[in-house]
Formats: C-alpha cells, structure tokens, sequence
C-alpha cells in the first residue's frame, strides 16, 4: 500500500541517552528514504514527570493527524508501553484516520499485513498485562495471608504468656498460703481442690478460654503448683472438667441463698 507522502510525522522520546536518541532520527530516516517519504515534521518529547499517557507533545501530535497522515517511531516502546496505552493509541489513530510505523518491529498499520501485525502485539499486550495483575493479585494474597498467621500465632503467643503468668501468680499465692498455714498449725497436703478456691478459680478461667486439660496440667507443672491430692505432678485426671467446676459453683450459689 503506498502512503501519501506529504503527511510523515516522526516522534521522539528525549528520556533516553543522546546516542539512542540519534539512533531513533536515524532509523526512522533510513525508513523515509527505502519508501520514498519525506518526513514533514520531527516531534522529540523532552522529559517529564509521570503522568496520564499521552505525553504532552504526543497528544498534541495525534490530535494533528488527519487522515490518511502517518506517525513513525523508530521502536513501539518509545510511544507505548503498557496494554491500556496501546488502546488508547489505537482509538486515537482510528478517529483520525491515520496510521502508525514501527521502525523496528516492522509494523506498518496503514497495510493490512501490518494492522493484523499491530493487533496481535495488542493482544499480546492484554495478555501480559492481565497475567500481571494476576500474579500482582496472587502476591498481595499471599500478603494478606502471610500477616493473617502472624497475627495469629501473636495471639496464640501472648494466650500462652498469659495463662503461664496467671499459674506463676497462682504457685507464689498457693505457696504463701501453705506456708501460712502451717506457721498456725493446720493441716497442709492432700486436700481437695475445692478447699483451694483460688486456685479452683485459676483452673476454671484456663478452662474458660478453651485451653485443654492437658494444657493446663503441663502449665501447672511447669510452674511447680502443686498437686492437692498429693503426687509429684499434675495429670489431665487430674484437672476437673469445666462442667464439673460449672456444677459446684452452682452448688456453692445454692447453698448461700438458703
């Protein structure tokens, strides 16, 4: 397909080295040169802060087209680089009836061969950039995830710290009580755990909080609280079940309202 040859505009990004962008003018007038165009106008894009795509000079640039009027870059990158941009490119060259030259990727839109060219790199570039974002989408899952266990073995962490802080508190009260007790002669050792109320509490705020019998035995002995009936350890037996402490504190209700 030959192209009018009175309506070449060659464009330029200036956020590259010198020689690159040398070597964009020269690429595209090796191009004008092999079809015999005459490149009309040279738009070179000096640097600016990111921003909404098109650059300034280039939407100034494609709102001038008119059709049947070309825009050659030496390499497709230097006008777009992102799926969004290449649509948006795309619209605005279909309103004006122009086309588009890549130097480079020897893609020319104003032929046939060349817009199905261009339309494939445009779907490549919805592809890329939609696997993108999945993965963008997966690591932010990830993310999420990551500080979800975090948090929850913070959690889990401070349960623990503060059930061992309760029997720490608990053993030192227990002991002084015993201690108490045998300065004033009374009996200590092998008594039931209903004559020790404090610690019957304790038990039943661990139990309270979903902590297991097992749990609580470990913590106990790992605290050196000692056993009421006696023995050198706590056993999960030995802890009575939530429903038991349940039941005698309902006893004990009873029993001071009669």
């Amino acid at each position: 397909m030959e192209h009018p040859a009175h309506a070449l505009v060659a464009y330029i990004r200036a956020e590259s080295s010198r020689e690159h962008r040398r070597a964009q003018a020269t690429a595209i007038r090796a191009y004008a040169a092999r079809h015999g165009l005459e490149v009309e106008r040279t738009v070179v894009e000096s640097p600016h802060p990111a921003g909404p795509w098109p650059p300034p000079h280039l939407a100034v640039t494609l709102d001038l087209l008119s059709r049947g009027s070309g825009l050659v870059v030496a390499e497709l990158q230097a006008i777009v680089r992102h799926a969004a941009e290449v649509d948006e490119l795309t619209r605005r060259l279909d309103a004006a009836g122009g086309y588009l030259v890549c130097v480079t990727e020897a893609i020319d839109t104003g032929t046939h061969e060349g817009r199905k060219a261009f339309d494939h790199f445009r779907t490549g570039a919805r592809w890329a950039a939609s696997a993108a974002d999945a993965r963008l989408n997966e690591l932010q899952r990830r993310a999420r995830e990551a500080e979800r266990r975090s948090r929850l073995a913070g959690q889990r962490e401070g349960d623990r710290l503060a059930v061992e802080r309760m029997a720490r508190e608990l053993r030192a009260r227990i002991r002084t009580g015993q201690a108490r007790a045998r300065a004033e002669g009374k009996p200590v050792g092998r008594r039931a755990l209903a004559d020790l109320p404090e610690l019957e509490g304790q038990i039943h705020a661990m139990l309270e909080r979903g902590v297991s019998r097992s749990e609580v035995a470990r913590v106990l002995n790992a605290e050196g609280v000692p056993p009421v009936r006696g023995g050198r350890r706590w056993w999960p037996a030995s802890v009575p079940p939530l429903e038991t402490l349940d039941a005698r504190r309902t006893r004990r209700r009873s029993a001071v309202r009669s």
